[in-house]
């Protein structure tokens, strides 16, 4: 998920490395905890000790340990360059924050490092994740980890295909001996939400011209379908659930009050099938500001 570009100069230099980056970050907040009035202090929920926390990402279960990252900018408690923070816990009640995972200002990523998805493969895990580097200029971008603690980034995987902006937020599984990826993006010429489906056997060479529309929206107010998250329910591989956000949908009545929504639909998918819907979509909370939730399936 993303929000226009942050205007202010950066806290570091084109030529930090990845690591001189994330020891900065980290720096930063552990400095700005000293000075922080825990009076209002979560807890129980999860939060950074200081700076702007965003949307939960990268939900995964490995060696042992569920993983949460979210969108994080330790430098100001408003939204900037986006990194990704990290907690793990073993139980799911008693959490650990760990380091920054991931800094903006590489090449592939100066801008920012999106939202997206963690996967676990051949006892390593991977991050498929939106690198920002200007206005509108995003693509999806992988790092890897041995240890869930520590990542090197890979680059880039993903390019958008022509006529697509807002190309973001990857949604990634395996299925059927290949590898899936779902992305929100959006329609320049058509200026409408849709959801971008791409396909390979070996996770770091994708072939970014080889590519399907898996849904779209059917309501002329809707401009961009983000944080995307989709899954099997039930006894049946054909049946799931698509958990996305559009933007730009009209409130009627009580529904869809908040600015933006966050919902679900239900239909039918294989590989080599087309996405059909079975239900319509459904808000998952009326609430405010509920946005971007995402499952660790």
């Amino acid at each position: 998920m993303s929000s226009p570009i942050h205007q202010r100069a950066p806290v570091w230099t084109p030529s930090d490395t990845h690591a001189e980056r994330l020891a900065a970050a980290d720096r930063t907040a552990a400095a700005r905890w000293k000075s922080t009035n825990r009076t209002w202090y979560p807890d129980y929920h999860l939060a950074p000790y200081a700076g702007w926390m965003n949307n939960p990402t990268g939900l995964v279960y490995f060696r042992g340990s569920y993983h949460v990252f979210y969108q994080y900018h330790p430098y100001s408690s408003t939204w900037g360059p986006m990194h990704w923070g990290h907690f793990t816990s073993e139980d799911l009640v008693h959490w650990k924050r760990e380091k920054t995972a991931l800094a903006p200002g590489d090449a592939c990523d100066r801008d920012g490092c999106f939202s997206g998805s963690a996967i676990v493969h051949e006892d390593k895990m991977y991050i498929v994740y939106t690198g920002n580097f200007a206005l509108d200029k995003e693509q999806q971008c992988v790092a890897v980890s041995s240890d869930g603690v520590n990542f090197e980034k890979l680059g880039v995987v993903v390019r958008p295909p022509p006529g697509y902006v807002h190309f973001r937020d990857p949604k990634v599984w395996q299925q059927d001996g290949r590898w899936w990826m779902v992305c929100g993006a959006r329609d320049v010429t058509k200026d409408l939400g849709q959801l971008l489906l791409f396909t390979t056997q070996d996770l770091l060479c994708w072939d970014d011209t080889n590519w399907q529309v898996l849904g779209m929206t059917e309501d002329k107010n809707v401009f961009m379908w983000e944080c995307p998250d989709f899954f099997t329910i039930g006894n049946h591989q054909d049946m799931k659930l698509l958990l996305f956000c559009p933007q730009g949908k009209k409130a009627s009545k009580y529904n869809y009050r908040n600015r933006f929504q966050n919902g679900y639909t239900i239909g039918q998918w294989m590989p080599g099938m087309p996405w059909t819907v079975q239900q319509e979509f459904r808000e998952l909370d009326r609430g405010h500001d509920f946005y971007a939730a995402q499952t660790f399936l």
